[in-house]
């Protein structure tokens, strides 16, 4: 037993940590998926504690199944639904096919910045084009120095891009 606030509640006692486990998943939905239905980070992933340590719950479904994981690899959705824990919608890969297949299926968070594919400027480059502005230089001629249209460093002057940059 337990209290929380002026209420006692009975703690279920499971036989086992697999039976907890597979008490916070939901039946199968249209796709095949298995929904974790216990927390979740804030990506969507379930968490699952295990003796005050918590895991992935794809992993441990995963690991129920099949054992470790192998080092240096994750597991990929391949439903691409986070808090499915279908052993069958997950595979073993390296980190970065992981995060290849994110990009592909729109899961991946947009690069920004210097780490953009197609940036021509850096964050050196932002900070100088902000001070040429603001002591008095037209956006056509800083753009001009730069290799960029006027409109660009507009959207630099008025931090509709590279708003991270101070």
């Amino acid at each position: 037993m337990y209290k929380t606030g002026s209420l006692e509640r009975t703690r279920p006692e499971w036989a086992s940590v697999e039976e907890r486990f597979l008490s916070k998943i939901a039946p199968a939905d249209g796709n095949g998926c298995r929904v974790w239905t216990a927390s979740r980070t804030a990506r969507g992933y379930g968490n699952f504690n295990i003796g005050g340590r918590s895991v992935g719950a794809h992993r441990y479904a995963w690991e129920l199944a099949n054992g470790p994981v192998v080092p240096g690899h994750e597991l990929n959705h391949k439903c691409n639904n986070p808090p499915c824990v279908t052993v069958e919608h997950l595979e073993q890969v390296t980190h970065d096919q992981n995060m290849k297949y994110m990009a592909i299926c729109g899961r991946a968070k947009p690069l920004r910045g210097e780490a953009a594919p197609n940036a021509k400027l850096t964050e050196k480059d932002i900070r100088e084009i902000r001070a040429r502005i603001a002591r008095g230089e037209r956006q056509v001629s800083v753009g001009a120095l730069y290799g960029i249209h006027q409109a660009v460093v507009w959207k630099i002057k008025e931090r509709k891009s590279w708003s991270h940059v101070e």
